[in-house]
């Protein structure tokens, strides 16, 4: 309605806040079903992967890099571990 103003007190949530709750419910889901190992580190990345989204390019950066790490680290690990098994 023209000239209409809404109230900023609406008794809601913000929607960010709702739309970050929502996306832990459905991690939380995904973790409950997941069968095997893949499975949970997909759920993960695909939660960390929304936050991303949500945040400013400058902090996404930084915990890419922080995440990316960690992972080539751990990766370099297993294949480290399943050499000596094999030899």
């Amino acid at each position: 309605m023209a000239g209409h103003r809404r109230t900023r007190n609406t008794g809601r949530p913000l929607q960010r806040r709702t739309r970050s709750e929502n996306r832990r419910k459905r991690l939380e889901e995904r973790l409950a079903l997941a069968h095997e190992p893949v499975e949970r580190f997909w759920a993960a990345a695909e939660y960390l992967r929304s936050a991303l989204a949500m945040v400013p390019r400058d902090l996404a950066r930084a915990a890419v890099e922080e995440v990316a790490d960690d992972l080539i680290k751990r990766a370099e690990d297993l294949h480290t571990t399943n050499l000596r098994r094999l030899r």
